[in-house]
């Protein structure tokens, strides 16, 4: 295996990455969610205190967990509003300078492949790079199972690839983004390094809400950096989990909600920024830094401050310790304990539709308490 030359001269590229993007508004949050607050205070507000913080690196990475469409729209149906962003929210991401968004998620073709592909063009019309789409549905020749966006900076190249492996329970029909398939991936990742001088993979994996890896993860995480992947990146869980450096990789295992709107449970207002530092020169390294922030009242991330610095601090070195806790523990099975933990966030869900009754549209209110409390389809 051959890797571009390189020369004795120190070089340094530096790229952030955040979890999950979601620029509509969920069920229990219809009508006062992120979409709506989008509508109500413009585009610039969600980011407006994390801007600084994202645009200090040569390289933005984020998941995008919606469609920007408005394709399918029913004002008279819930079930079609909801995590939706419209086109126009795309001006929320253009000024921070996104070079690449994440499409291979479960929640991209929840409208259908219209809604799909008008949320592709939005983005690639932004100037920002997609990742994560199925070269075997779009009938591509490209030599790639997912093609691979490619960063190019003070001489270096990142090359970054992007998979899902969260079951698809919206669109009927193989994918358009790319699946994690791991010979498929490895496959990718051997022809990507001949061409780039890092490798970064982006993983849509795991159990909500879980605040550490399955073992099954931290394996196939292993098995990348052992096969010469640099970096991984990991979102889904939609709750931070643990960092670590393995070999001669770093893995963050999920990024956590960056922009959302679940308020009802707090472990989903803990989120980060991954900053990721490739070097080249006489060491070849790649070091990472995470940087806390807590999602406030009004779905913007901040920076701690005061004594809340620690208690991030804390926070991050916890999770980082639960890292391999799958591997130790001992009693119910990692998806029971999942399971557990869904029961505890319906009591809080039904919590927060109560508490915001007066907030919804009658016919939202009417379809939250048939479907979600009484449990009537």
């Amino acid at each position: 295996m051959t890797k571009p030359a390189m020369d004795s001269t120190t070089k340094t590229v530096t790229l952030n990455a955040i979890g999950d993007i979601c620029l509509g508004d969920s069920l229990i949050s219809l009508g006062f969610g992120i979409r709506s607050t989008i509508a109500a205070k413009g585009p610039e507000h969600l980011f407006r205190h994390a801007a600084p913080i994202l645009q200090d690196a040569d390289f933005l990475f984020g998941n995008l967990e919606c469609v920007l469409s408005d394709e399918g729209w029913d004002e008279s149906n819930p079930k079609s509003q909801y995590l939706r962003g419209t086109p126009a929210a795309i001006e929320a991401l253009t000024p921070l300078g996104f070079d690449v968004l994440n499409v291979a998620n479960n929640h991209t073709l929840q409208y259908g492949p219209e809604a799909w592909q008008e949320t592709l063009a939005q983005v690639r019309e932004a100037g920002i790079e997609t990742l994560g789409t199925s070269t075997s549905a779009s009938g591509s020749d490209s030599p790639y199972h997912s093609p691979p966006v490619i960063l190019s900076r003070n001489g270096l190249r990142i090359g970054i690839l992007g998979y899902s492996y969260e079951h698809e329970q919206y669109f009927e029909g193989p994918p358009l983004y790319a699946v994690g398939d791991r010979e498929h991936i490895l496959a990718d990742l051997n022809r990507l390094r001949t061409e780039v001088d890092f490798t970064v993979i982006s993983l849509h994996w795991g159990l909500e809400y879980m605040s550490y890896p399955s073992g099954d993860m931290v394996d196939l995480a292993h098995g990348l950096i052992d096969a010469g992947c640099d970096a991984i990146l990991g979102h889904h869980p939609h709750v931070l989990q643990g960092t670590e450096r393995y070999g001669q990789g770093v893995i963050a295992y999920s990024l956590g909600n960056f922009i959302f709107d679940k308020m009802w449970w707090d472990p989903c207002l803990d989120t980060a920024i991954a900053k990721l530092k490739f070097t080249t020169g006489p060491e070849r390294r790649v070091d990472l830094e995470m940087i806390p922030l807590r999602i406030n009242s009004e779905f913007q991330p901040v920076q701690p401050a005061g004594a809340e610095v620690q208690r991030a601090q804390h926070r991050l070195e916890k999770l980082d310790r639960k890292v391999h806790h799958d591997a130790a523990a001992k009693g119910p099975s990692y998806g029971l304990r999942q399971k557990f933990i869904l029961q505890l966030l319906n009591v809080a869900k039904m919590g927060h539709i109560f508490a915001n009754l007066s907030h919804y549209k009658s016919n939202i209110r009417r379809h939250l308490i048939l479907r979600k409390v009484l449990r009537i389809s």
